[in-house]
């Protein structure tokens, strides 16, 4: 139902936050909403997004789910796929993921990097590589809003520091943060 009290077109078999992802929230987008509709298998739900602003389906349900890391800024993982990757240090294993935008551009396709997230600033893009041999905490990449790989996945901690127009990059040689 729109702001209004009209009934929008199209129905959904889930819908909740655009910003959440396996049930924690990762920020919080008013206006829009993850729509999700089962499979034509009926087995799986995919998801979409819907702009509560405009009344209007953003992307169409196609996606395994597509948690928002901004406004116009989307990781998603596909709905089925081939491959499975190590994900985020863990014994559990995840579908790849990828970055679109609003218009449904795929940035950065899925396979190499997870946990994408807009830098503190919002100007920039962090995502983490996990390592081959699923011994250490990974690597962070750093890329612009428009899917461009700026910083490659070496370090194990990227800082942007804009006030003084750095970059800082660090190894993590203990636990916690004192080993940088």
């Amino acid at each position: 139902i729109s702001r209004t009290g009209a009934l929008q077109d199209g129905a959904y078999d889930r819908v909740r936050e655009a910003g959440m992802f396996d049930q924690r929230f990762e920020g919080r987008y008013p206006d829009l909403a993850s729509v999700g509709r089962l499979d034509g298998e009926g087995r799986n739900v995919v998801f979409g997004l819907f702009d509560l602003k405009a009344g209007r389906e953003l992307l169409a349900p196609r996606y395994g789910d597509i948690p928002a890391i901004g406004a116009d800024l989307f990781r998603f993982f596909p709905a089925t796929e081939p491959y499975w990757t190590y994900y985020r240090g863990d014994t559990n294993r995840a579908p790849p993921e990828g970055l679109v935008d609003r218009s449904g551009k795929v940035l950065i396709e899925p396979g190499e990097f997870s946990g994408f997230r807009l830098e503190d600033s919002g100007r920039f893009i962090l995502a983490r590589k996990e390592d081959p041999d699923h011994a250490g905490a990974g690597s962070a990449a750093l890329f612009d809003l428009q899917g461009r790989q700026l910083i490659a996945a070496y370090w194990h901690v990227l800082e942007v520091d804009l006030r003084r127009g750095l970059i800082l990059a660090y190894d993590l040689h203990a636990q916690g943060r004192s080993g940088k």
